[in-house]
């Protein structure tokens, strides 16, 4: 039987097109929430200080508010912090949303006569690992990799792409012909060494800023609980507080986490399918090259479009037919 006309593929797929749909709007409501729930207790705290130094007897509810509500306050801060941390929201936020939106890609593919069966049924076994994060990848990414790098890339790889077309001027003439092994060493390696550590610097920077987030919010909690009446030092450390908020979703951790853990990933599930292929040099050569190239692209894309906007692209088939 065909694939195309295979009942159980195609259940299948439906079932993880709503799945994954499903999952995304779920751990997008929990991010949102969670991050709306730490930044108004926040708020509510540094307005709760301002107003007892204001009135230090706030009608006879002082105590309630320094022994009850602000060290309540206290807590939910710290447990939305630590659920967004250790329950990594916005990463399966973002890729069951990226599982549903390659599977609807691949599908597109498959009955345009763009891929044909093995490569699709092997694309949504890979969708079907990614989404979510699987656990091994996590494992390796997120928290082997925290402090070091996988064994793989700890030698010293050449900067392919910085040498232009040819690696010296003076070996013109030898016309030494580009190789699979010299696109995985120079240019695929080369990328995921550099990659994995920026990972690793934004994963500790977002860690200390959620760590800073939560100790502050203990501070103010235990602070009014055993001293009492001392508004001024929680109207300070929470507007430090807010302040180290307001610096981190400017920085964007979350996200650049995400883009270098992906594109660092993607290379590196490239590398694995490239030792399994059989195919002549030449055309090894260009599938590898198509590929290492489009993932450095859409990395590079998303970190123009951070920052400058949309990225310009060259005009394709389509653009020509209507110009």
């Amino acid at each position: 039987m065909s694939i195309r006309h295979d009942p159980v593929l195609a259940q299948e797929v439906r079932t993880n097109l709503r799945r994954y749909g499903d999952k995304a709007v779920f751990y997008k409501a929990a991010y949102q929430w969670t991050w709306f729930l730490v930044t108004v207790c926040v708020w509510i705290t540094l307005l709760l200080a301002i107003i007892g130094l204001a009135w230090p007897d706030m009608g006879g509810c002082s105590d309630l508010v320094l022994h009850w509500v602000i060290p309540g306050l206290s807590v939910l801060v710290t447990l939305g912090s630590v659920a967004q941390t250790v329950f990594q929201l916005r990463t399966k936020w973002t890729s069951y949303r990226a599982a549903a939106e390659h599977l609807k890609n691949a599908c597109m593919n498959f009955r345009a006569g763009l891929m044909d069966s093995y490569d699709f049924a092997n694309r949504v076994h890979r969708i079907h690992e990614r989404a979510g994060r699987g656990e091994q990848f996590k494992r390796n990414y997120l928290f082997s990799y925290l402090f070091g790098l996988p064994p793989d890339l700890l030698e010293k790889f050449p900067d392919l792409a910085n040498e232009g077309i040819i690696p010296d001027p003076a070996d013109a003439a030898q016309e030494k012909r580009l190789t699979p092994e010299d696109v995985i060493e120079g240019r695929l390696q080369h990328q995921r060494k550099w990659m994995i550590p920026k990972m690793q610097k934004y994963r500790i920077m977002f860690a200390i800023f959620e760590l800073a987030v939560v100790l502050i919010s203990l501070f103010n909690g235990g602070f009014v609980w055993y001293f009492g009446r001392h508004f001024l030092w929680v109207a300070l450390t929470t507007t430090i507080s807010l302040a180290i908020i307001a610096c981190r979703d400017f920085l964007d951790l979350d996200r650049l986490i995400l883009q270098y853990l992906d594109a660092a990933s993607a290379l590196e599930d490239i590398k694995k399918q490239y030792a399994a292929v059989d195919l002549s040099e030449q055309g090894r050569l260009k599938d590898l090259v198509s590929r290492v190239e489009s993932v450095l692209s859409h990395e590079s894309q998303a970190w123009y479009h951070q920052h400058a906007g949309p990225v310009a692209i060259e005009p394709g088939p389509l653009d020509a037919a209507g110009s």
